[in-house]
């Protein structure tokens, strides 16, 4: 029997300064293990399978999380109606779910829920702004995107993960990482 306590996640409480070296340890290994050009956006997949270790180095129930994100770029005060005011990736299970060996994925987001905290790990969001305008042609209106989060989202933010999401996600990890 354990006793008040004992392997109750909940209780680990992570300071700034610590997610912030872990970050650093995550983007480290990332580029030793899969080059630098991953580290600046569109590498979803990448960053959650290295965070994921991390999380559980640490004692942390880290779960894979795939689906849709819809991150807001225009503030709603300059919201003109007719453009878009998130940069978004929305999962469809009706597509070819099949990996593009240029590393590409589908229209998915990947990331990392930490249930009992109740938080959000995605280490890939500093890239979100560069990858809006280059690859998406998108203006960027709103503040520039963290780093990476690690908690809620921000408001009017949505991560919705789906399970088929998610193990196609998880597949890909562990054929293709």
């Amino acid at each position: 029997m354990r006793s008040a306590g004992e392997g109750d996640e909940r209780l680990i409480h992570i300071s700034q300064q610590k997610k912030d070296q872990v970050y650093q340890e995550a983007r480290r290994l990332l580029i030793k293990t899969y080059g630098d050009d991953k580290a600046d956006g569109g590498s979803c997949l990448y960053w959650s399978k290295i965070a994921i270790n991390l999380l559980a180095s640490m004692g942390l129930r880290a779960i894979l999380q795939a689906g849709d994100l819809q991150w807001q770029m225009v503030p709603h005060e300059l919201d003109d109606g007719v453009s878009s005011t998130h940069f978004s990736y929305m999962w469809s299970d009706k597509r070819d779910m099949t990996f593009d060996p240029s590393g590409e994925l589908p229209e998915i987001h990947v990331w990392v829920g930490l249930p009992e905290q109740n938080e959000i790990v995605d280490f890939s969001t500093g890239g979100f702004k560069k990858r809006a305008i280059e690859h998406h042609g998108l203006r960027w209106l709103g503040p520039d995107p963290p780093l990476y989060l690690w908690g809620p989202p921000p408001d009017r933010t949505i991560y919705h993960p789906f399970l088929e999401a998610t193990l196609f996600a998880k597949k890909l990890i562990d054929y293709h990482c």
